[in-house]
C-alpha cells in the first residue's frame, strides 16, 4: 500500500471515529432523567453566568492539584454506604447514590497519565455491567496532561477529545470538583464538561452536563480507575 493510499485510510479511520464519538456522547450515552435536579440557579449564581455568557472567567483562578490524593472516604452517617474498591461497585448503584456519593466525597487531585474509564450506563439496574462493556469499545478513559493543565480522552483506542483542567465548583452541589472544560478547545465537544470527584483510593466518579439554558444539562455518569 502506498504512503498517500496509508495516509488516506488514517485519516478515514480518524474522521469515522470523530463521527461515532459524537453521536454516542450525545445521544446513546445520555441519561437526562434523573431523581436529584440540579439546584436552581439565581442571577448572583456564577453558574448561570458561566451557562449563558460563553467562555469560562478565570477558570485558573483556584489552582490546580496534580498527584493523587488517596483522600479516603468521609466517614458517612448512613449505614448503607460502604468504602468503594471497584467500578462495578459503582455499576451497581442507583442514580440516586450515586448523587449522594459523590456529594460526600472529596475534590479529585489530577490522576498521572493513561488512567482507564467505564461509561456508567443504566446504573442499578441488570443492564448497567453489559452496556458497559460495550461501550468500553467506544471509550476507554482519559489520558491526564497535569503539566500542561489538559487531559484527552481515548476513543477507539484513538486520543481526541481534548480538554482543559481546573478546580472548580460543581454543577451537581456547589463544592469543589476537577473540571475538564471542552469549551474552546472542540467542536465535537464544546458544549460538554465533566465533572471529577474521588470516591475511594484511585476510584473516580465523573459527571457530565451540557451547557445549555436556563440552567446546565446532565448527560451522563462515568468512571475512572487510576489504579496500577
Amino acid at each position: 500500500m502506498s504512503s498517500r493510499s496509508s495516509g488516506a485510510c488514517v485519516s478515514n479511520t480518524r474522521s469515522l471515529a470523530v463521527a461515532l464519538a459524537l453521536s454516542v456522547g450525545t445521544s446513546a450515552w445520555g441519561q437526562d432523567a434523573r431523581p436529584a435536579p440540579l439546584p436552581a440557579l439565581v442571577p448572583s449564581d456564577p453558574l448561570l453566568v458561566e451557562a449563558t455568557a460563553g467562555p469560562l472567567a478565570s477558570p485558573q483562578s483556584i489552582p490546580l492539584v496534580t498527584g493523587s490524593s488517596q483522600s479516603a472516604l468521609p466517614q458517612l452517617s448512613s449505614p448503607a454506604i460502604v468504602s468503594i474498591t471497584s467500578i462495578d461497585q459503582l455499576l451497581q448503584m442507583e442514580p440516586s447514590a450515586l448523587d449522594d456519593l459523590y456529594r460526600r466525597s472529596p475534590a479529585a487531585a489530577v490522576p498521572a497519565g493513561k488512567v482507564k474509564g467505564r461509561v456508567l450506563k443504566y446504573p442499578g439496574t441488570r443492564l448497567a455491567k453489559p452496556a458497559s462493556r460495550v461501550a468500553r469499545l467506544v471509550w476507554q478513559g482519559k489520558v491526564f496532561k497535569g503539566d500542561e493543565a489538559m487531559a484527552v480522552n481515548r476513543f477507539f483506542g484513538l486520543r481526541m477529545i481534548e480538554g482543559r483542567l481546573y478546580q472548580g465548583e460543581s454543577w451537581l452541589d456547589g463544592g469543589p470538583a476537577l473540571i475538564l472544560d471542552y469549551q474552546g478547545t472542540s467542536r465535537v465537544y464544546n458544549a460538554y464538561r465533566d465533572e471529577i470527584r474521588e470516591v475511594g483510593p484511585g476510584l473516580y466518579l465523573g459527571l457530565m452536563y451540557e451547557r445549555i439554558q436556563p440552567q446546565p444539562k446532565f448527560k451522563m455518569y462515568f468512571a475512572l480507575d487510576a489504579r496500577p
